[in-house]
């Protein structure tokens, strides 16, 4: 299931385990995204539009979870002229895909928001180095997992 265990998956035992096993009989497994064409399924495509309606936007994307989709989807989102800002905690290759997108980058101390607020109000304040300039565009970047509230008989649909 993965690497690992935010979910619970790798227990040996309980509710997850039970839950996951009875999907996979009916679902299968895929590590798919929206751009691979072997793979998208219908359950992908409703949680993107799940995401979508959660975030209040037209449309979502989902991608498989990866070193090469964090290290390649970041500079194709913010280049030179913007600013990330990463909790300092992040994975490699979230640092590598920051780095790799000629963006300014700052971080924050781990799951600190006082610390990411003052990150954010003095980049603002000061904008880009040396112009003071706005920033073309500001990505705030952090790693974990959005939980929704969902039916318990639909979350694990929408995972796997």
């Amino acid at each position: 299931m993965g690497s690992y265990n935010y979910l619970g998956f790798a227990n040996k035992e309980g509710p997850v385990l039970e839950s996951a096993v009875e999907i996979l009989d009916d679902l299968s497994t895929s590590c798919s995204g929206s751009f691979l064409e072997a793979g998208y399924t219908t359950v992908h495509q409703e949680l993107e539009e799940c995401i979508a309606e959660f975030v209040g936007k037209e449309s979502a994307m989902i991608l498989e979870m990866g070193y090469a989709t964090n290290s390649t989807t970041l500079p194709a989102l913010i280049g030179k002229g913007g600013l990330i800002i990463s909790d300092s905690l992040n994975h490699c290759s979230i640092v590598v895909g920051c780095r790799s997108s000629g963006a300014q980058i700052r971080t924050f101390k781990h799951n600190d928001t006082e610390d990411l607020e003052r990150v954010i109000r003095r980049s603002i304040a000061e904008g880009q180095p040396r112009t003071h300039r706005p920033w073309t565009m500001i990505l705030l970047v952090v790693e974990g997992i959005i939980l929704w509230k969902v039916s318990s008989a639909n979350f694990l649909k929408l995972f796997a």
